[in-house]
């Protein structure tokens, strides 16, 4: 109704953000179309930082929000301020589903930030520090290098110490726990070797 009463709809708050950015930031994709149709600027960035829709749309893994924006003209590869693209922003969160939506429209993964760091460097570093609980995920999309090593991690400690967990999270049990483990497989064996 405001657009229609002829309300600017590229008009900035006190915090410089547009209403697309705002609306991107929380995956409002309805109210994103209206603003788009009725002649919002989908590359508008903040000033200072640079953010534009996409980039926070991206943040918040907010799948459509940010296909919708892509199809409506963003710049996939744009940066702000620090050098990030939206595709860094969504590793940097873990947001598999967006940097998925990214790189199904062609983003560059090897564009590097300010301080060096490109969006696989950023998986690497989550995939070895276990992160997230999706790390080995979000590495395997971005194509880092250790997704190999962290699957052969859990299925290790699966098939030596009966741990399921995830690729990231899985992580050999202290010396303790293991030696109880083995006890009770050796003490098994010997109660077999009595009892026949």
């Amino acid at each position: 109704m405001l657009l229609h009463a002829g309300a600017d709809v590229n008009e900035r708050d006190g915090e410089d953000h547009t209403p697309l950015l705002l609306a991107a930031s929380h995956g409002h994709t309805a109210a994103m179309a209206v603003l788009l149709e009725g002649g919002a600027n989908v590359g508008a960035a903040q000033r200072g930082s640079g953010e534009t829709a996409l980039m926070a749309a991206s943040s918040g893994g907010h799948e459509q929000a940010v296909s919708l924006l892509i199809d409506s003209g963003a710049a996939v590869d744009a940066t702000r301020a620090d050098g990030s693209t939206a595709l860094i922003i969504a590793t940097t969160g873990c947001q598999v589903g967006a940097a998925q939506v990214l790189l199904m429209h062609k983003a560059d993964r090897t564009i590097a930030r300010n301080d060096g760091a490109t969006a696989a460097s950023i998986a690497e570093a989550q995939l070895r520090d276990h992160a997230f609980p999706n790390a080995a995920k979000m590495a395997e999309v971005i194509g880092a290098a250790g997704v190999a090593e962290a699957r052969w991690e859990a299925a290790r400690n699966h098939y030596m110490y009966g741990i399921t967990s995830s690729p990231v999270t899985a992580r050999a049990p202290s010396a303790g726990t293991g030696s109880l483990k083995i006890s009770k497989v050796i003490g098994g064996v010997k109660e077999k070797r009595r009892s026949s």
